[in-house]
């Protein structure tokens, strides 16, 4: 009995124990268990939706897809078609325009073909007329027909268009500065009709001095005719850098040149360098060797003219202008009259870079010009007769409203007519020329 009831006590603690400690344990963690599986299938759960909905996402985006892709079948299709129809569209313009292009090159190659054979027979007849005519032509009294010929054309001629204007600078200068020049010659003209010769070389000297000082100090030349500071001012300038070394008479002509208005400084320097050699023609026409002047000009150009070299060493850059001008006195320097000699020498040491045969043509028309005269440049196939000359000079005198003197040079190479170069005129009468112009007027 006594062992009964030990083991019942025994079992009652055991019970005790279990339910005391063990099965609090046991119970929190079956819970913790049930939680456990309640998360995981409420997770499950979850994860089911989600996969239902990625699904569902999943067959839209596969239904979508395929309509797209449907879409752009029909698209393609309908774009092929466009393109088809466009190409056939361009083929059939590109057969249009091959046809097109080859109507045109057939019609070009014909054209072509009618000028080339034009143009063969015309310089074939022309060269048959050029022998035809050196034939007839051989005859003095033939060629001397041509003259005349001329002669009744030219009789019908109007004045040129240009008409003739002063010789020389003026034509390189426009606007104020023709103006200026133009009022400064007659101011200077007025001037020397009481000075003397002495004075009036003196006057071109000095001018002569005063166009290498602004040639060389071209500052100065640009205040000299700057516009826009007071005339007042310029010719203070002028007293002030000349007054004590020109002449009364050269300061007032330098003061009347920079009263004046310049379209550019280098006109400036042209007109002072055009009144000094109008000083020194006009000591020509005072002592009555103004015919002179001309004549000994024109031969002398004549001479540059055929001996390009020796004009090349008179007007090189390169070359000591003294040994220039001593070059130009071994060679004419007893052939000229003072004033020429003078006004070369200056243009030879002080060519402007122009060439030397352009100033000496420059000059001689410039002499023409004071003379109230153009010089008229004439060649002829042969001399000619008193009567041609005389109504040759007429004529030209009627068309430039103004004498005209004659420079007649004999080209025995021309077949016939006249060449008359007056300034930049070019009456071409010559029957070479009109044979050319017959060549020119062929087609090309």
């Amino acid at each position: 009995m006594d062992i009964l009831i030990a083991e019942l006590f025994g079992f009652a603690i055991a019970v005790f124990v279990v339910v005391r400690y063990v099965v609090p344990f046991i119970r929190k963690a079956m819970a913790a268990q049930q939680k456990a599986v309640a998360k995981q299938v409420e997770d499950a759960q979850r994860a089911h939706e989600e996969l239902q909905s990625a699904q569902a996402r999943y067959d839209e985006a596969v239904e979508q897809a395929r309509n797209e892709a449907a879409q752009i079948r029909d698209r393609a299709r309908a774009e092929a078609g466009y393109i088809a129809d466009e190409v056939a569209e361009r083929a059939d313009q590109d057969v249009v325009r091959i046809h097109q292009r080859g109507d045109d090159q057939l019609t070009t190659a014909r054209q072509q073909a009618v000028r080339e054979l034009r143009r063969d027979v015309g310089q074939l007849a022309v060269r048959l007329a050029g022998r035809i005519v050196h034939e007839a032509l051989a005859d003095e009294s033939r060629r001397s027909t041509t003259i005349d010929r001329f002669l009744d054309e030219l009789d019908g001629m109007s004045q040129p268009e240009g008409g003739v204007t002063s010789a020389g600078t003026v034509q390189l200068m426009q606007g104020a500065s023709r103006d200026s020049l133009s009022h400064a010659r007659d101011s200077l003209d007025a001037d020397l009709r009481d000075a003397g010769v002495e004075d009036t070389s003196a006057l071109g000297d000095e001018l002569f001095a005063v166009s290498d000082l602004l040639d060389r100090r071209r500052t100065l030349l640009r205040s000299l005719a700057d516009p826009s500071i007071p005339s007042e001012s310029r010719v203070k300038l002028v007293d002030t850098l000349f007054g004590a070394r020109l002449s009364e008479r050269g300061l007032g002509t330098l003061r009347g040149l920079v009263a004046d208005r310049w379209s550019r400084p280098t006109d400036l320097l042209r007109a002072v360098e055009a009144l000094a050699r109008e000083a020194h023609f006009a000591v020509a026409e005072q002592q009555g060797s103004l015919d002179d002047v001309e004549d000994q000009l024109f031969r002398l150009g004549r001479i540059l003219e055929g001996q390009p070299e020796l004009a090349g060493l008179l007007s090189d850059p390169n070359t000591d202008p003294n040994r220039r001008v001593a070059l130009l006195d071994a060679l004419v320097a007893d052939k000229l009259s003072g004033p020429t000699l003078q006004v070369l020498r200056h243009t030879v040491r002080s060519p402007r870079r122009r060439s030397i045969e352009s100033l000496v043509e420059e000059l001689t028309e410039l002499v023409a010009a004071r003379r109230g005269r153009s010089i008229a440049q004439v060649t002829a196939p042969l001399p000619l007769t008193g009567a041609q000359e005389e109504r040759l000079g007429s004529l030209l005198s009627r068309v430039y409203g103004r004498d005209v003197s004659l420079q007649v040079e004999v080209d025995e190479a021309m077949l016939g007519g006249l060449v008359v170069e007056i300034g930049e005129d070019l009456i071409d009468g010559s029957v070479s020329a009109q044979l050319e112009r017959a060549a020119q007027g062929l087609p090309q």
